[in-house]
């Protein structure tokens, strides 16, 4: 069905090009004109079509599968949204040839008329089944094999004349969009009800998004550089306008190198106010003498932390990494859009962790970027959780941190406290 829908579509909107668009300009460098045309590299340029299929046979997961179908559709949607705004021909008179290639290059030049060019729709799907032959290959030959080939099956897009250097990075681009926005873990975007604050933050995100596209293509030159933090932003308000808490996709408290890639000043700017602001917060909170709570850990910290041999970190920040390398230390990971206010699945989730913690006698410590909101509420949820009151609660964590606790946390925990008090009431 995919193969289908790839055709119709990348083919009508080729037919579109060719028919109604009038001089369509072209975009590369002089020196392109130097690159050869090499007919034997029309096989890899072919294997791509048998790696379409095999990256789907491959794929033994559910999940993945419908992630790798949604991938597919996105950068096949994406492509031909460049292709519509930004029609452009190849610059270059394709060759004639004879001999052992010619039936492939014949087939390619009758289906594949010179249009479609920006962004590499061969290069983005290449880039998402190499990450799928990635995922699944075992030995580390194979792994290089595979990247080998990939490597060939792009560059071979420049020596059959298919496309300029320029639509490689487009490719790229386009192929690492579809593995951000659809991965293979599963993402919580159910942890907050209030629609509207999350809009409104979101929108905030993305005015600061609007402003730096708007410095990017109106100036031009140099100021396109501009259009990396656009990018970054944009997708900083995409997460909270869809309620995506894991949108930078920690693993183990470190940021993939995909997130680093798209977020990178997002999270330069986050990591520059911890340092200079958060970093005067107050760490190591205790609540009890297996309860600590408070703002993200320096590297000393960590190692003062895992003195404890049991230690566990529960950490709720999404925007800042948790470089933990003490062997010692266990990490779990719920994740909450920072300046917005769970409901009360994602306080059941945290208060259960902290209690399961509790339950094997580890050491536990609650962080967030601040220490100023999640990981006080987490623990507020912790403790309505074993019955005490939200009175009783407000007075223990006044007690410890007097300046952490308002009349927001009270009355989020008093409506927490309602919703536990309704699930243990019989009949429900």
């Amino acid at each position: 069905m995919l193969g289908a829908f790839f055709f119709l579509v990348y083919g009508s909107v080729n037919y579109y090009t060719a028919v109604f668009v009038t001089n369509a300009p072209s975009l590369f460098f002089d020196w392109e004109r130097r690159i050869p045309f090499i007919p034997w590299t029309l096989i890899p340029y072919w294997i791509m079509n048998v790696m379409f299929v095999i990256g789907f046979l491959v794929t033994r997961n559910l999940y993945h599968l419908n992630q790798l179908s949604k991938r597919v559709i996105f950068a096949i949607l994406l492509s031909i949204a460049g292709f519509l705004l930004f029609p452009l021909h190849l610059g270059f008179q394709k060759p004639v040839i004879e001999g052992f290639f010619k039936p492939l290059y014949d087939i390619l030049t009758w289906g594949d008329l010179p249009y479609n060019q920006f962004p590499s729709l061969h290069i983005s799907l290449g880039l998402l089944f190499w990450h799928v032959m990635h995922h699944y290959l075992q030995r580390p030959i194979y792994k290089i094999l595979n990247m080998l080939l990939f490597f060939a099956i792009g560059l071979s897009t420049l020596t059959t004349y298919q496309h300029h250097v320029i639509d490689i990075p487009g490719g790229v681009l386009v192929g690492l969009l579809s593995l951000y926005f659809f991965p293979n873990h599963t993402q919580e975007n159910h942890y907050c009800d209030d629609q509207s604050k999350l809009l409104k933050i979101g929108g905030s995100y993305a005015v600061l998004a609007i402003v730096l596209w708007f410095i990017a293509a109106y100036y031009g030159s140099w100021l396109w550089c501009f259009a990396y933090p656009a990018l970054t932003f944009t997708l900083v308000a995409a997460a909270y306008c869809f309620k995506s808490h894991d949108f930078t996709q920690k693993q183990a408290g470190f940021f993939p190198a995909i997130t680093l890639f798209f977020l990178g000043p997002y999270l330069i700017i986050v990591k520059i106010v911890w340092y200079f602001y958060a970093r005067n917060n107050k760490a190591l909170v205790g609540v009890t003498e297996r309860i600590y709570f408070g703002r993200r850990l320096s590297q000393a910290e960590f190692a003062s932390l895992s003195k404890y041999p049991t230690s566990v970190i529960l950490d709720l920040a999404p925007e800042i990494s948790t470089r933990i390398t003490a062997k010692e230390l266990q990490y779990t990971y719920v994740p909450l859009l920072d300046f917005v206010h769970p409901n009360h699945l994602w306080l059941l989730r945290v208060s259960k962790e902290i209690a399961a913690a509790v339950a094997r006698q580890k050491v536990i410590y609650i962080q967030c970027t601040f220490g100023s909101f999640r990981s006080v509420i987490a623990v507020g949820a912790y403790l309505v959780s074993t019955g005490q009151s939200v009175e009783r609660v407000a007075a223990i964590l006044k007690e410890r941190s007097p300046l952490l606790w308002n009349d927001t946390l009270a009355q989020i925990l008093t409506q927490f406290q309602v919703t536990l008090d309704s699930l243990e009431s019989p009949g429900c």
